[in-house]
């Protein structure tokens, strides 16, 4: 699928969604296009100065890169264009409405011999969950036994606890390089380490609908505008790349309150610089009775 094309939620996905909590999307993205991220993401792990937004995790003496953060403030514009695309910000406004708006962008990558794993949490607990989801852009395909995400069905309309939900039966959401996830931040998931495969890549965006949110207060009206404004400029980001194309028609009721900057990809990176504020994924944290630290 092109970058370029719209891809609304028709009424089955978005159902599909709000009932199980995700819904996959296969071969969303091109086989170009993948290579092109790849390439990307392996300049980035490259390139020593951009450690400071990468987790890294030391197993057997060796370094690996788990986890990239503000991956739009990268020098590569890719990042950027990709958030700007019609394909990405179509599925944005089919789940959170005109009002949406980009928390995080991220990657996570599990590497043969990391031994990385992805402990039982909830991105978010809201009350709002119908329109709040991570979508996962997989560079990599996985398995059950190779970094697939497991998730526990139904868990994004359940009050229990995670510490209680992860006790549950999980499924495992197969996947191949190409396919998009998305799945409710109230969804309780996790991953395990891979065991033959060399790599799971997948990059990551986090949407919310600023009106819900900012009824809950889950996070405040200046957070939600700085991140709005991201929006306009990721689109132009996208039309510099791709200047052929129809660009994002962006509805939002107030996008005349957001300029763009003469330089986007810029901007980007200087809003980047802001403290990241976002709120910490919820995890189970099993105490010993009588135990002190």
């Amino acid at each position: 699928m092109s970058l370029s094309k719209t891809y609304y939620l028709n009424t089955s996905q978005k159902e599909y969604f709000v009932e199980n909590g995700f819904v996959k999307l296969p071969n969303a993205i091109s086989p170009k296009v993948l290579d092109q991220l790849r390439a990307a993401l392996d300049e980035v792990i490259s390139s020593e100065y951009q450690h400071s937004d990468c987790a890294l995790l030391e197993t057997s003496g060796k370094q690996f890169v788990v986890a990239i953060d503000k991956i739009i403030a990268k020098p590569n514009p890719i990042f950027a264009e990709l958030l700007g695309s019609p394909l990405l910000l179509s599925i944005a406004e089919s789940l959170c409405g005109d009002d949406f708006f980009p928390v995080q962008d991220f990657i996570v990558i599990k590497t043969l011999g990391d031994q990385n794993v992805v402990k039982w949490h909830q991105d978010v607990v809201t009350a709002s969950h119908e329109k709040t989801f991570m979508i996962g852009f997989y560079l990599d395909p996985a398995t059950n036994e190779n970094g697939a995400l497991r998730i526990i069905p139904n868990s994004h309309k359940s009050n229990l606890s995670i510490c209680e939900l992860q006790k549950m039966d999980y499924q495992s959401l197969d996947t191949e390089a190409g396919d998009i996830l998305i799945h409710n931040l109230k969804l309780a998931h996790s991953s395990g380490e891979l065991t033959t495969f060399p790599q799971r890549r997948v990059v990551y965006f986090e949407f919310m609908s600023a009106s819900e949110i900012m009824k809950e207060q889950v996070y405040p009206e200046s957070f939600i505008t700085l991140r709005t404004s991201i929006i306009p400029n990721a689109i132009r980001c996208f039309q510099k790349a791709y200047p052929n194309t129809i660009p994002f028609e962006w509805r939002h009721s107030k996008k005349s309150n957001y300029s763009l900057a003469t330089d986007p990809h810029l901007f980007i990176r200087e809003l980047s610089k802001e403290p990241k504020k976002v709120k910490p994924a919820n995890y189970c944290f099993d105490f010993i009775a009588g135990q002190s630290f």
